[in-house]
């Protein structure tokens, strides 16, 4: 049986993932940030805001992502996080203070309220 790749609400080509739903009526809660055929869930984005805003720890897969740790993402992540890394990667890279992401180091003097202003 052929899958349908349309919107069931509007008939537009779907949004990448599970969905039913395109771009334009899906709900922010399924898609929380897209970079190309990749998304970052609805769900997901709760955990990183509060890491990048409040300095609190997000811890598994998403302290690996932080901590450019690619064995570690892989291993925490559920099928549809696994399915969508490169949207974290894209989303830490051009929406996130550089300050914040990138090694162990980086993720724990974040934490600490070290440097990161900008």
């Amino acid at each position: 049986m052929r899958e349908n790749n349309k919107c069931a609400n509007c008939g537009q080509p779907r949004a990448a993932g599970k969905t039913t739903l395109c771009d334009d009526c899906s709900p922010p809660d399924i898609i929380g940030y897209r970079f190309r055929n990749w998304y970052i869930p609805g769900r997901m984005m709760p955990g990183i805001r509060r890491y990048i805003d409040d300095r609190i720890d997000p811890s598994g897969f998403l302290t690996a992502v932080i901590c450019n740790d690619l064995i570690g993402a892989v291993g925490r992540a559920d099928n549809e996080n696994i399915d969508n890394l490169p949207a974290y990667v894209s989303y830490f890279f051009n929406e996130a203070p550089s300050s914040c992401w990138g090694s162990k180091k980086k993720m724990e003097e974040w934490l600490k309220g070290g440097p990161g202003a900008d």
